[in-house]
């Protein structure tokens, strides 16, 4: 290369090179001060968007260790107020022991029991009533109604609606849950009067559904649309915490005939077969239009060509001639009428209903990093008050039994079945006479009695429905000993919920401190600065600097060594 001063080729090298090692440079002392590899995305766009995640997820980590660690809090001080009423309990059943002693006066000594049992219940409702966590009742439930599904057997109770002439004379359940007769009888009932009020016409039940409650409750509504929870509700006369079922009538022993006997059409030599193929055929192409509902023939007859070949279907009773010739392409043809019978109605057994139950109130702890369900955990929220606790205990005894009589009237009707016989009726009139029946139905009485006592105490304790055991009397002492029991173990059963749970969540936080410590060294290894690698690689740079400094300096030398050339 000659020696020139318009281009310092040498100067332009040497400075290309400074300005490289400079910028590498200042890159290694920025991982070096901020001690992270990654500081933008320039440096390591899928590394970055890796680590980014990973820190998305030690925070969410991080927080679910925090909100674990309250929900251990909650249940330690919901388990701290239980052992106080499991205390109580324990109490409760020392007096109800002194005071079946025979050898306590009732006015004197177990008057005085009865106050301290009284107390005891009134702090248990204080205690239900106030207890809570952060603003949260721990004790006062709120019921929430859910829909569960539920399998209810019912033996076609609306049999009994043919015969329910007199609708009064059954008697009245006293309550739906005292047995499946006392049910079925209601339900036959309640439809019995249903269809004898639309003039004996069952089909009156169809799409209908009939809703009832304990009580007992119940009417009839049709199911389309279904009606709302309110409205059922108000119809019911039910308050929005008390459960109610829902069933829907099925259809059952739908028959149909042709009557009167139909006329076969010149040259069937084979006994009506070509008649009655062609009307069959006819029959069933309806049914199978009309999903097989056998009630697609009311009002409906039958048309049928009087040669052969046999053509035939089925019309509206009241079809236009002109209608009929054109689709049968005939002039001449033959009618008969179609008449369905035993039209009945059922709630059909082993049927799946909906049952609105209360449930109790939860409170959602996240314990993972999801929305998903298996990272959340429900701790339920008991309703501890007394009237809650301290429960009746009754007993249904059958009382006796009464039965009923009912009678049905006889009758005639025609028949013919589309293979051409009579189906027993007279062989020329084709009809068909019935005798009327005595039936009967016999119906267990029911009564519902209390194996324990229980009263109110609203006057000791602060809660509306306070209730307390009746130990007043010896009889009511040893009959409520049980009762108590009982709740001390609903306690005892409550209290290992609680602390199954608290074992949970210390488990889970042991598992997201690991989780958070494994993925906090992933990220590391990715973000973080190796310091020892970065030192040595900014040493290496600051040289390469240095050096294109000291070569920068001895290019710019070079237009000087030309002009001496001039001189």
């Amino acid at each position: 290369m000659g020696m020139s001063i318009r281009t310092n080729t040498g100067g332009n090298t040497s400075c290309r090179n400074l300005k490289r090692s400079s910028k590498k440079g200042d890159g290694n002392l920025q991982k070096l001060a901020s001690g992270y590899q990654i500081n933008r995305s320039a440096d390591d766009a899928s590394g970055l968007g890796i680590t980014e995640k990973m820190r998305a997820q030690i925070s969410a980590l991080t927080n679910v260790v925090d909100g674990c660690g309250d929900g251990v809090n909650l249940v330690k001080t919901a388990d701290g107020y239980l052992g106080e009423m499991q205390d109580m309990i324990v109490r409760m059943t020392e007096l109800a022991e002194k005071s079946a002693d025979g050898i306590l006066d009732d006015e004197v000594d177990r008057a005085a029991l009865q106050k301290e049992m009284n107390h005891l219940g009134a702090e248990i409702d204080r205690i239900a009533e106030t207890a809570n966590f952060n603003g949260n009742d721990l004790f006062k439930a709120d019921a929430i109604m859910r829909d569960v599904k539920k399998i209810i057997q019912v033996q076609t109770p609306v049999r009994y609606s043919e015969f329910l002439k007199d609708c009064n004379n059954l008697p009245d359940s006293k309550c739906l849950s005292t047995g499946k007769d006392s049910t079925v009888v209601y339900l036959a009932e309640q439809t019995g009067k249903y269809i004898l009020q639309n003039n004996n016409d069952k089909s009156c039940l169809e799409g209908k559904a009939i809703y009832y409650a304990e009580g007992p409750k119940s009417f009839i509504a049709s199911n389309d649309p279904v009606p709302s929870d309110e409205y059922i509700r108000s119809q019911l006369g039910i308050s929005s915490s008390e459960p109610y079922m829902q069933n829907d009538f099925g259809y059952n022993n739908g028959t149909f005939r042709i009557s009167p006997m139909p006329k076969f059409v010149e040259g069937d030599d084979d006994e009506g077969s070509v008649t009655a193929n062609a009307l069959k055929n006819a029959l069933n192409t309806e049914l199978s239009n009309h999903n097989n509902e056998i009630s697609c023939f009311i009002d409906k007859k039958i048309y049928y060509t009087k040669t052969q070949p046999v053509d035939a279907f089925v019309g509206a009773s009241d079809l236009d001639p002109a209608q009929i010739k054109q689709q049968l392409g005939s002039e001449e043809y033959n009618t008969a009428n179609i008449i369905t019978k035993g039209r009945q109605y059922s709630i059909p057994e082993d049927t799946e209903i909906t049952v609105q139950e209360p449930d109790n109130k939860e409170i959602v702890l996240q314990v993972g990093e999801t929305s998903e369900r298996a990272d959340k955990l429900a701790i339920n929220i008991y309703d501890m008050h007394t009237d809650k606790l301290f429960k009746s205990v009754t007993q249904v005894i059958q009382t006796g039994a009464k039965t009923h009589t009912y009678t049905t009237p006889g009758g005639q009707y025609h028949v013919w079945d589309v293979s051409g016989n009579s189906s027993g009726a007279d062989a020329e009139t084709g009809t068909v006479t019935t005798t009327g029946g005595t039936h009967t139905v016999t119906v267990p009485e029911y009564e519902t009695i209390n194996l324990n006592a229980i009263v109110g105490n609203n006057e000791t304790s602060g809660y509306e429905n306070a209730v307390t055991f009746d130990i007043s009397t010896q009889e009511n002492a040893i009959s409520n000993l049980e009762s108590i029991r009982n709740a001390s173990e609903f306690i005892s059963l409550v209290r290992a919920d609680y602390g199954s749970k608290e074992n949970r969540l210390d488990y889970t936080i042991n598992n997201i401190n690991t989780s958070v410590e494994n993925v906090s060294a992933a990220k590391s290894r990715i973000k973080d600065t190796d310091m020892a690698k970065e030192i040595m690689a900014y040493t290496q740079n600051n040289v390469l600097q240095q050096s294109a400094q000291s070569m920068l300096a001895q290019a710019n030398t070079r237009p000087q060594d030309a002009l001496q050339l001039l001189q």
